[in-house]
């Protein structure tokens, strides 16, 4: 699972080939798509059975790991810092 949060400049606007793609039961677009689209993406796990162990509550304060390889689904888990972040959403994605 990624958590994401919303740049401060508004919520990304799907095109319509991506509304049309989740209307067929696609799932989200790869982290790249959403980041192009105002996402940035701040913690990571890789897919299983688990969530993260971050224990700041989405504070943003858990900084751990390597983020580098952000659209490996099966890269080690990670976070980076995002409480002085300005944001008012978060977006949870499963790459299942």
């Amino acid at each position: 699972m990624s958590a994401e949060e919303k740049s401060p400049e508004g919520p990304p606007t799907p095109s319509t080939e991506d509304t049309a793609k989740r209307a067929a039961g696609s799932t989200l677009p790869p982290h790249s798509e959403l980041v192009r689209n105002g996402w940035k993406l701040v913690r990571h796990c890789p897919v299983g059975d688990r969530w993260h162990s971050a224990a700041d509550h989405l504070k943003g304060t858990a900084e751990y790991g390597d983020p580098s390889g952000v659209d490996k689904p099966d890269a080690p888990e990670w976070s980076t810092r995002f409480d002085e972040e300005a944001f008012d959403e978060f977006l949870f994605t499963t790459g299942e």
